[in-house]
């Protein structure tokens, strides 16, 4: 079975940071959104590691 993209680990060697870029936004989207099927399974299921998805500080008033 395929990994879908959006559940790609961060951690996986690849030529592109951007991609990974995208699949800790990805992650950080569904935390915030409250989608926690997405969220339990790139966390449980397909091993990302959420160390790596740290996103910039926003500040808030």
């Amino acid at each position: 079975m395929a990994v879908p993209e959006q559940y790609a680990s961060p951690n996986v060697t690849t030529t592109s940071t951007g991609r990974r870029s995208e699949t800790s936004q990805s992650i950080l989207r569904a935390a915030r959104s409250g989608n926690l099927n997405k969220l339990v399974d790139a966390i449980v299921i397909h091993g990302v590691d959420i160390n790596t998805c740290n996103a910039v500080r926003r500040q808030l008033n």
